[in-house]
């Protein structure tokens, strides 16, 4: 009897602490905005772009939102950086773009003097939806690029920009989701989207699925120095602490969350980064991972 009430009272224990972790992930760090500041040197670097400040969001999810309170919080946190650019990865909705129309004004609030850029996500262009028609989802497309143009933010799909710095600019290419696993989608054409942008020496990919680094980005464009992605959430769960990460994102994703780097082609460094994500999608809460704003500080390699 007394080994079953050992095992009772662990059990109870265990039950005990997971329904606390859920708890608070339910109800306290769903919301609780984590800003990571990461340093990265590239070589060539323009001399006008060090010190440069990007900003990167992913998977706002706006569908998941039971207000605008919290995002009105991360807004004023992403302001509150003080950022060139920002750089938005994918994801803005769940599954229509109707989603979105009643947070216009509070990203609307959003401000960088270089502009906001962003691309879109698997779960921006509506197949997890069962459309009346093909036209209902070709609208749904067009109502999300009306969206952006109503926020100002410029979606790039399969396209480039260049952003100035004095005399100085650097490319940024933006790709449609592009994934290894195709019941993600391969709509990405990196090829069409650095086109005319190939004698920019240092060039930033926003491509919203991570595992398009190793796929494509390292096997043949050695001039693109950082990649920025998100889609793994890192699972809305795990544990992070000093050198130690884990979460169960790692079975699906060898690079899912933070930043990697690796030698190209040409032998200089590339990296990527993978964004944890702002918004949440399925579970409704973060256990151990928080919702994430990255201040991504550009150097000069020395």
């Amino acid at each position: 009897w007394k080994r079953f009430r050992f095992f009772i009272s662990a059990g109870i224990l265990l039950g005990t602490l997971l329904a606390g972790l859920i708890f608070s992930g339910f109800f306290f760090w769903v919301y609780d905005f984590k800003v990571r500041t990461v340093n990265i040197e590239i070589k060539d670097l323009p001399a006008g772009f060090e010190g440069f400040r990007i900003v990167q969001l992913s998977d706002i999810h706006l569908g998941s939102w039971l207000s605008e309170k919290p995002l009105q919080r991360a807004v004023q946190l992403v302001n509150d950086q003080k950022p060139d650019v920002i750089l938005f990865t994918g994801d803005m909705v769940n599954f229509t773009t109707s989603e979105a129309w009643r947070f216009e004004n509070v990203l609307h609030q959003m401000k960088a003097p270089t502009g906001i850029y962003s691309i879109l996500g698997n779960h921006d262009y509506g197949d997890y939806v069962k459309w009346d028609s093909p036209a209902e989802k070709a609208m749904n497309d067009k109502d999300l690029q009306a969206f952006y143009n109503k926020l100002g933010w410029q979606l790039m799909r399969n396209s480039h920009s260049f952003l100035h710095e004095g005399n100085d600019s650097i490319a940024l290419l933006g790709v449609e989701n592009w994934s290894v696993n195709k019941m993600w989608g391969r709509r990405g054409d990196l090829s069409k989207a650095i086109s005319g942008a190939e004698g920019v020496p240092v060039k930033i990919l926003l491509s919203h699925d991570p595992t398009h680094w190793k796929a494509e980005v390292l096997k043949k464009y050695p001039s693109i120095a950082l990649t920025l992605s998100g889609h793994t959430h890192a699972m809305q769960m795990g544990w992070e602490t000093g050198n130690y990460r884990w979460s169960p994102a790692e079975w699906m994703f060898p690079e899912w969350a933070g930043i990697y780097d690796s030698k190209g082609i040409d032998g200089n460094d590339q990296y990527l980064y993978v964004n944890r994500g702002l918004g949440h999608l399925g579970f409704p809460g973060r256990v151990g991972i928080k919702p994430e704003i990255t201040l991504i500080i550009l150097h000069k390699l020395r």
